[in-house]
């Protein structure tokens, strides 16, 4: 099953308007929030009040939230690789690794007493380092992977070395995260991202609904735009191109019908 995501930006916009789009992303089956928590100015005590917020709206909507961190910012916040009480405190879903740890970090993140996944860089984990932290008793569902995504034109993902990553990481067995991009007018995103913020660069023009089929005949599990914020138009077509698997019920709030999705395998690109 692919799940589908969206991406907010508390820096960038306030959180009614954040809730709003959560709301309608929700309505349209998608179930998963990536934020960057590192990008986030003020002093500690703000930026956890803000993505506790966040948070919270998103749960609301039924969705889980990958907050992208970097020892910089667990240092800042007072985190640590075996304390990670903090983001617990925020009732965070997954932490999703913007740098690297030692595997005994890594070890000591996963096995986090509060149910927490870890998320790395797709491009920095293999299936030897999964393994080894499988074999030392890491819980294997806890381990996801997730691509970067990429603001200026040229500098995103070549496709045949996406394909390889994905390749090698589907054997493992690991969610595989990625990025497409929104072209619904004045988006936004980190670095003053004005020409969406996909993964892979070849298909950073392609409409969205084509991204997503495309991302996931590669073997990726959980598809998710870059920039804020993608039109209803767009989450629908969307949702539409990968087959629905059963229905299911987002909230109380909405109360409407949306369903899970199913991969629609797409023909294999030719030369880029």
């Amino acid at each position: 099953m692919t799940n589908l995501g969206v991406s907010v930006y508390p820096e960038l916009r306030p959180l009614d308007e954040i809730g709003d789009c959560l709301a309608v992303a929700a309505s349209h089956g998608f179930t998963r929030v990536f934020s960057s928590m590192f990008s986030m100015p003020g002093s500690p005590s703000e930026v956890l009040a803000a993505f506790a917020s966040l948070n919270k709206a998103a749960h609301m909507c039924d969705m889980e939230v990958s907050l992208d961190i970097n020892p910089r910012c667990m240092e800042r916040l007072g985190a640590t690789p075996a304390k990670l009480d903090v983001f617990a405190s925020i009732d965070a879903d997954i932490l999703r690794m913007d740098g690297a740890y030692s595997e005994d970090d890594n070890l000591r993140m996963l096995e986090n007493p509060f149910g927490m996944r870890i998320e790395y860089n797709a491009s920095a984990l293999d299936s030897q380092s999964i393994e080894s932290l499988v074999a030392r008793g890491a819980p294997r569902d806890r381990i996801l992977a997730c691509h970067n995504f990429y603001p200026q034109r040229y500098t995103g993902y070549p496709w045949d070395k996406f394909c390889k990553v994905n390749e090698r990481l589907v054997k493992t067995g690991v969610r595989i995260g990625a990025f497409m991009a929104s072209h619904a007018p004045n988006t936004h995103g980190v670095w003053d991202a004005t020409c969406g913020l996909p993964t892979v660069e070849r298909l950073r023009d392609y409409p969205a609904h084509l991204q997503a089929r495309v991302l996931a005949a590669a073997g990726t599990t959980d598809v998710i735009f870059g920039n804020a914020y993608a039109s209803e138009v767009e989450m629908e077509a969307v949702r539409e191109a990968l087959a629905p698997v059963e229905p299911h019920y987002v909230s109380e709030r909405h109360r409407a019908m949306v369903k899970r999705i199913r991969v629609v395998l797409w023909p294999r690109l030719g030369p880029a």
